[in-house]
């Protein structure tokens, strides 16, 4: 990945409020990791009252007030979202090597690959449909073990690390998923352990429990089972956060959930890996303190992506499964439409057949429809995304090398090769899918560069093999004109992506301050394919200092009228 080359330059006066951006670098850092002295309260989530609020009281809320499409709030002055307590920028603005991202966030502290180092059962749920246990390594480590159910062999544990590895490369806070294998012998039960029965009471945990979660378990050919082990993460636990509103006992929640970027646009990720079980319940806030203190702030993690990659209801009719990621678990439009036309309206999903992958059940690259996809009820950050939100996951998905792919899918350690072909073929067709429906709803090019007198960019799409034979134009415009001041082609030759030079442009007076509104000029980059129209505009906001060019904006507009300033 390209630094970008710019100076940062003292301020000489107080830019003109006229400019739209001033003369300062971007910020990268958000302030909501400040110290709060106390510890929010915890919250609880229940999946009925979540569903039904999502499913039905929400949008009646939605029906009685004027919806305003808003862009989101957390951008900075380079059309990016900030690190903060909910994002990371990754994969958008650096290199990530494929063994970086098979290890995505776990570290060698908390991989489970000493076989010598036995595992302590602390707790357990043995009944349901999804057991599991609570395990303590004799060393102190604490984990979450999951397990394949009978079906589908071993898709929920490979999609638990898939998920993991693939969130955070994105940028999100995950935990560290690993699959282990084990035999019984590693396991022992700890004789203050407890487990509770549905009716929450709670009884004294004995190895007979340990063998009904491990009957209803997936076992290998060599005998061995397979489970996800999910390292505790950092912090307090205090329960889930929301994908709207605010955490009222957290002063560094200013912006509303649902006008975050980084949860509107993680939408994407989520129609990527079919992850429709993307709700609050998923979810888990934790608070983070540091050197003893007592003061700490709140951390946003993303869990459990056990249903991602083709999750089948055991229990349900095959045709509820092949609805996820076409529809709600009660879609009032889809049923209204059964009930008018007496079940006659045929869809895409209904001929879906399972047969092709047992493992992956309905998890292919079609039908998929990006704009269309809807998880298990709605989500109020999924349902505010716009272009701009979407542009901008569209850049860092648009960044995964079959490489990438190759490496997190030989993470989840597959017992057949057939397995691991498919599932990261279907990755790939998905997410050409999506980035070709995305990227260039707005401009695809990324990581702009000031390189003396030339002024570059890359060609993302063109790197993602999206489009062809593409030409590229550049506009300059001088602040009060929209007429541009040059136009022409620029140069894709060079090893910065395509360029414009622009060493015979006429400086201004080296009298006047670096953020005078003479120094101001904007540059427009435009990727033409071959048989396409053209892409809306790259436009950067720059200043002509005596120091040179130092880029201060990024816009990235939705159609080509030439800028108003």
């Amino acid at each position: 990945m390209r630094t970008l080359l710019l100076t940062t330059l003292s301020l000489a006066a107080c830019a003109p409020k006229t400019l739209p951006y001033p003369l300062a670098s971007p910020m990268w850092e958000d302030t909501d990791r400040q110290p709060i002295p106390e510890r929010p309260e915890e919250y609880w989530s229940g999946l009925i009252w979540d569903g039904a609020d999502q499913m039905f009281f929400l949008p009646i809320e939605r029906g009685l007030s004027v919806q305003v499409g808003e862009p989101a709030a957390n951008i900075n002055a380079w059309d990016e979202v900030p690190n903060s307590s909910w994002f990371t920028n990754r994969l958008g603005v650096r290199s990530v090597s494929p063994e970086e991202m098979a290890m995505g966030p776990c570290t060698a502290e908390n991989m489970l690959d000493d076989p010598s180092i036995g595992w302590i059962v602390t707790g357990a749920k043995p009944n349901g449909l999804n057991p599991g246990f609570q395990i303590e390594t004799e060393d102190g480590r604490k984990y979450l073990m999951k397990f394949d159910g009978l079906d589908q062999g071993p898709r929920a544990t490979a999609s638990d690390v898939i998920g993991s590895k693939l969130y955070w490369a994105a940028g999100y806070y995950a935990p560290c998923n690993q699959v282990v294998t084990f035999d019984r012998s590693r396991l022992s039960v700890d004789p203050e352990a407890t487990w509770n029965d549905p009716w929450g009471v709670e009884h004294p945990l004995v190895w007979e429990d340990v063998e009904r979660v491990l009957e209803k378990t997936y076992v290998m050919d060599d005998g061995q089972f397979r489970g996800s082990a999910s390292a505790f993460v950092s912090g307090r636990p205090i329960g889930p956060w929301t994908y709207q509103g605010l955490r009222e006992d957290d002063p560094n929640d200013i912006i509303r959930h649902e006008d975050r970027r980084d949860l509107r646009g993680s939408k994407l990720l989520s129609v990527w890996l079919n992850h429709f079980d993307s709700r609050e319940q998923n979810t888990l806030a934790t608070f983070v303190t540091e050197d003893g203190s007592d003061a700490g702030y709140v951390r946003h993690y993303m869990l459990d992506f056990g249903d991602c990659l083709g999750s089948r209801w055991e229990t349900s009719d095959e045709m509820l499964s092949r609805r996820f990621g076409h529809s709600y678990y009660f879609d009032f439009t889809h049923v209204l439409e059964d009930t008018l036309s007496f079940g006659l309206v045929k869809r895409e999903w209904d001929t879906v057949s399972t047969e092709d992958h047992p493992v992956w059940g309905t998890f292919d690259t079609t039908p998929l429809a990006p704009r269309e996809y809807k998880g298990g009820y709605p989500n109020s950050a999924f349902m505010r995304m716009d272009d701009g939100d979407g542009a901008w996951m569209a850049r860092i998905m648009g960044r995964f090398t079959d490489a990438h792919l190759s490496a997190i899918v030989d993470a989840a350690q597959l017992p057949n090769p057939e397995h691991a072909v498919e599932i990261e073929a279907i990755l790939r067709g998905r997410l050409d899918t999506i980035v070709d429906e995305y990227l260039t709803t707005r401009s695809p090019l990324v990581d702009p560069v000031i390189d003396g007198n030339n002024v570059c960019a890359l060609d993302l799409a063109s790197q993602a093999g999206l489009t062809e034979d593409t030409a590229y134009h550049a506009n300059i415009y001088l602040p009060g004109s929209r007429t541009p001041a040059f136009s022409g082609p620029a140069d894709a030759s060079g090893e910065n992506g395509l360029c414009v030079d622009m060493s015979n442009r006429q400086r201004p007076s080296r009298g006047l301050p670096n953020n005078a509104r003479e120094r101001y000029l904007m540059v427009d980059l435009i990727a033409h394919p071959a048989s396409e129209e053209a892409r809306p505009p790259l436009r950067l906001h720059l200043y002509d200092t005596p120091q040179g060019l130092v880029l201060a904006g990024i816009e990235r507009p939705k159609d080509d009228r030439p800028p108003r300033l």
